[in-house]
């Protein structure tokens, strides 16, 4: 199985209050990053899946950022740690959707 790290961040004060979760597949490029509505943060605390949109790649400081985005609003983390990806053959990257799950710490895709 493959891991890497991601961050799942709070979007509010912008637009409609989201999730942002940001993927690190290579340690040095752009943020592969997906959305979803601020209300499925829930369900994902107690282990249900939840379906991400893919959305414009971000800067690698959404990583470790929380704060106010000049003109776009505030971030906030709320889990950082590791993703697998329980299939070899996923191509995140190529992905318009993902589903994915917390379980014990870890992004499971």
């Amino acid at each position: 199985m493959e891991e890497f790290p991601f961050t799942l961040s709070f979007h509010g004060g912008y637009g409609g209050e989201h999730l942002d979760l940001f993927l690190d597949l290579d340690g040095f490029s752009r943020l592969i990053t997906f959305g979803a509505e601020a209300s499925l943060w829930d369900r994902l605390q107690e282990g249900g899946k939840v379906s991400f949109l893919r959305k414009d790649d971000h800067r690698r400081v959404y990583l470790e950022f929380e704060g106010e985005i000049d003109g776009k609003g505030w971030i906030r983390i709320l889990a950082r740690g590791q993703v697998r990806v329980e299939s070899k053959s996923k191509n995140i990257a190529g992905c318009r959707e993902i589903s994915a799950s917390l379980q014990n710490g870890k992004l499971l895709l």
